[in-house]
């Protein structure tokens, strides 16, 4: 259907709630990368084998499956985000991408100067497996014409937030145990994203070749108001990554 254009993001959840809605107890955080390990093992003998699959597993059991029709490709392009050993450990073995968090916090010096050796120690660690991995993180973008503009609209996120629902929403990522986005403080919560990247189109294309010089394959952004944000980002920002080869021009757009 979508022409290989498909992939799995496999996610082990942390969140009481999130297991109390499947009617299952929490997990030990480890021991859910190994119900993840067997599950991913069984998940790809599906796509890359053709005979029926019978596997009476330690988590997973399987009676004569079969998966028709298999991923143009071999198989489907996974992903995962982690930041603990387990997780990265799952994601060397596994995932093509791994969505990566920022070491040292939402400000992007800080997360530029941190950035390399972690970067590093993934990308070792999968080519120690015989692997290629590829990194992203994940800027909130908040660009406007002027750089005051820009960190007027990031002050107006902090002024006009909901306190009580800002206490909640940071309570629930704190207070998980896992070790993404633990360096975050709440004002950057409320701001959103990973890594806050605030200023004019040329300012925020340089900040995204310092993620790529720091080892950044690529970039998830966000914004906080979408549609408009998003047309503004595509309007004056994508042509600059075009230029500074951060982008390459699809057979379309070529056309």
């Amino acid at each position: 259907m979508s022409g290989g254009r498909w992939g799995l993001n496999v996610v082990t959840g942390y969140k009481k709630s999130e297991f109390e809605m499947f009617g299952l107890k929490p997990q030990e955080h480890d021991f859910r990368y190994e119900m993840a390990e067997e599950f991913t093992t069984i998940l790809k003998r599906l796509w890359l084998e053709d005979d029926e699959l019978t596997i009476d597993g330690r988590f997973w059991k399987t009676k004569n499956a079969f998966v028709s029709p298999k991923p143009v490709n071999g198989r489907c392009i996974l992903v995962n985000a982690a930041s603990s050993a387990a997780g990265l450990a799952y994601a060397v073995r596994h995932s093509d991408f791994i969505f990566i968090t920022s070491p040292a916090g939402a400000d992007p010096v800080k997360a530029c100067d941190a950035l390399p050796p972690h970067n590093s120690k993934i990308k070792t660690a999968a080519k120690e497996q015989g692997r290629n991995i590829r990194t992203i993180i994940n800027p909130h973008v908040i660009c406007r014409d002027t750089e005051k503009e820009a960190w007027a609209q990031y002050q107006a996120i902090l002024d006009h937030q909901d306190p009580v629902a800002a206490d909640n929403f940071h309570a629930t990522f704190a207070g998980g145990d896992q070790s993404s986005w633990k360096q975050a403080t709440r004002d950057q919560w409320v701001v959103g994203g990973n890594v806050h990247l605030v200023g004019t189109p040329e300012q925020i294309v340089d900040w995204f070749i310092r993620l790529k010089q720091a080892g950044c394959d690529g970039v998830q952004v966000n914004f906080y108001d979408f549609i408009p944000d998003l047309e503004y980002f595509g309007c004056k920002v994508v042509p600059l990554m075009h230029q500074a080869g951060l982008r390459v021009a699809s057979k379309t757009q070529a056309a």
